[in-house]
C-alpha cells in the first residue's frame, strides 16, 4: 500500500497533491500483474452498469486478478453491508458502488480491507480522477464548465476543483443550487466556484462536461448539443452519454474513448497502490 494514500478511496476530500501525482504517474508505467509469484489480486464488485462492470473486469485482468462478483447491484441497505463485509477474509480489496453515501462510509469503517467508491450518492472518485487526467493529457486545465443537474458528478467535481486548483462553472436547471455548506466550505478553502444562469453554451470555457441532466438544462438533447457545438473547447462527457454512438461523430470523439480507457486504466494503478 502507498503511503500517500489513504486506507480508502470514498471521495477525494482525503486525497492530496502527492497521493494523485503517484497514481496519475503509475498510469504512465506498464501495470505490473500481482503481487508477487504465488499472490493474485482478489476483488470484491458490486456494481450496477454493464459498462461500469466492465471497466472493473478489465482493471482486474490487467492484473491478473481474481474478480469476485458479490452484487449486481450497488450496495442499498445495512443488510447488504453485513453480508458483503462477510466476505472480507476472501478479499483483497472491495471496489463497490452504493446508493448512499453514509452506506460507503459506514462499510469502510468495518472493513479490515481497502473499499473504493465506484459511485454513490454524493460522489464519483474514480470517474473524476479519470476525466482530470484525460483532460489534463491533452491541455493544462485552468476551467472547467459543467453541464447538468445537481448529482455525484457535479459534487466531486466541485471538490476536484479545490485539489487540482482550475476555476469550475456550474450550469445547473433553472431553481437548482448545490449543497451550501459544501460550497461555502470549498469556496473558503479557496476554490473558484460559480453558478452560471442561461441556456446557452457557454463561450470562454476551455472545457465542457455533460452530466446527466445536460439536455434539460440547454433544452436539447446531446446529440444535437454537440453537433452545434464549434470551437477549440474539449468536450468531456459523464458516465451515462459514454455509450452512444451518435455522441462519438464528433471530433471530442477522441476524447470519450480516452475517458472510458483511462478509467479502467486508473481503477488498476489504485487497485495496486490501495492493497
Amino acid at each position: 500500500m502507498s503511503p500517500n494514500f489513504p486506507p480508502h478511496l470514498l471521495g477525494l476530500e482525503f486525497l492530496d497533491a502527492f497521493a494523485c501525482e503517484e497514481l496519475f504517474a503509475s498510469l504512465d508505467r506498464p501495470v505490473i500483474p500481482g503481487f508477487g509469484p504465488d499472490r493474485v489480486l482478489r476483488l470484491g464488485m458490486a456494481a450496477e452498469s454493464p459498462p461500469l462492470r466492465a471497466a472493473v473486469y478489465d482493471a482486474v485482468r490487467q492484473r491478473q486478478g481474481e474478480l469476485f462478483s458479490l452484487l449486481s447491484s450497488p450496495v442499498e441497505n445495512n443488510q447488504q453491508v453485513e453480508e458483503l463485509l462477510a466476505a472480507a477474509p476472501l478479499i483483497d480489496l472491495f471496489s463497490l458502488q452504493f446508493t448512499e453515501q453514509r452506506l460507503a462510509e459506514k462499510f469502510a469503517a468495518k472493513s479490515p480491507v481497502p473499499v473504493v467508491n465506484l459511485g454513490s450518492s454524493r460522489f464519483v472518485p474514480c470517474q473524476i480522477l479519470a476525466d482530470y487526467y484525460t483532460i489534463s493529457d491533452r491541455q493544462k486545465l485552468d476551467k472547467l464548465t459543467y453541464v447538468g443537474r445537481v448529482d455525484a458528478f457535479c459534487y466531486t467535481l466541485m471538490r476536484a476543483s479545490l485539489l487540482f486548483d482550475f476555476e469550475l462553472e456550474l450550469l445547473l436547471p433553472s431553481g437548482v443550487e448545490p449543497d451550501r455548506v459544501l460550497l461555502k466550505s470549498l469556496l473558503d478553502r479557496g476554490a473558484i466556484i460559480e453558478i452560471i444562469k442561461g441556456t446557452a453554451w457557454p463561450k470562454n470555457s476551455e472545457v465542457l462536461y455533460l452530466g446527466r441532466g445536460c439536455e434539460a438544462v440547454l433544452d436539447n438533447p446531446p446529440g444535437a448539443l454537440i453537433r452545434d457545438l464549434s470551437g477549440p473547447a474539449l468536450l468531456a462527457l459523464a458516465a451515462p452519454w459514454r455509450s452512444r454512438a451518435d455522441l462519438f461523430q464528433h471530433d471530442g470523439g477522441v476524447l470519450f474513448r480516452e475517458q472510458m480507457k483511462n478509467f479502467s486504466r486508473l481503477l488498476a494503478a489504485l487497485y495496486g497502490l490501495l492493497v
